[in-house]
């Protein structure tokens, strides 16, 4: 009985990495919209108008390229993507539609009609990942100077779950690997850029109260001289001589 139980765990290991992968997505995003919606945490609205077009063409490039387990992963994080970017336009920080980010949709618009144009969604899947890691150097570089702004937790699942992620994958598939790849890429630079930063903060934060603490107490040469010293040095018969 053991035996056949464990036989079919092993069966469904990667169903079984995929749902864990969905599921660890979905915690992940629950405490970064929480903390979205508290104001603790300031989404870019521009890297995520671009994660969330990329992710979604991603998704559909998945679906085109007939991914199974894995599927599951893919689909928690365009959901949750969308949902993030959705809420980023309320209470994220900085422009939605700039200039560069203008080129970056332009570009995910040129790959979907290359992909429509040759039947293929290999050239649209690479071009979706690699302009979508070009979006992610913001949050990664955000992450770093304001570590703050960005919610540890969140990341860190985000992190498990793109480990599941590939593991549900289940094949040798370029294709259906590199989105998951990708994201587990992209999600440790976060959250390394944050922890960086934090300690980075911490210790500025450290020097200031040193500066500050030195500031209110004045070095040795500057105190003045006790008044009984000061005294006996005017009654000393060299302090006459000077004097005279």
């Amino acid at each position: 009985m053991t035996d056949l139980f464990l036989n079919g765990l092993w069966a469904d290991r990667y169903l079984m990495a995929g749902g864990l992968a969905a599921s660890l997505s979905i915690a992940a995003f629950a405490p970064y919209v929480r903390d979205i919606l508290a104001g603790h945490t300031k989404p870019d609205r521009a890297c995520w108008l671009i994660w969330a077009v990329l992710a979604s063409l991603s998704g559909v490039s998945n679906v085109m390229e007939g991914a199974g387990t894995s599927m599951m992963f893919v689909g928690a994080q365009v959901a949750g993507t969308v949902l993030v970017c959705a809420l980023a336009v309320r209470y994220g920080s900085g422009r939605m539609v700039s200039r560069s980010n203008i080129w970056v949709l332009i570009a995910a618009g040129l790959g979907i009609g290359s992909w429509l144009v040759t039947d293929t969604a290999a050239f649209s899947l690479a071009l979706s990942i690699g302009v979508s890691a070009l979006g992610g150097a913001r949050t990664v570089y955000k992450a770093y100077v304001a570590p703050r702004t960005e919610t540890g937790s969140a990341w860190g699942l985000l992190l498990a779950s793109a480990v599941c992620g590939v593991y549900s994958v289940g094949a040798a598939d370029v294709l259906l690997l590199a989105y998951p790849v990708y994201l587990m890429a992209l999600y440790s630079a976060v959250l390394t850029a944050r922890i960086t930063g934090l300690h980075a903060a911490d210790e500025a934060a450290l020097e200031a109260a040193h500066a500050a603490r030195r500031a209110r107490v004045p070095p040795l040469s500057a105190t003045a001289a006790p008044v009984l010293a000061r005294r006996s040095r005017a009654r000393s018969p060299q302090a006459g001589h000077i004097a005279a």
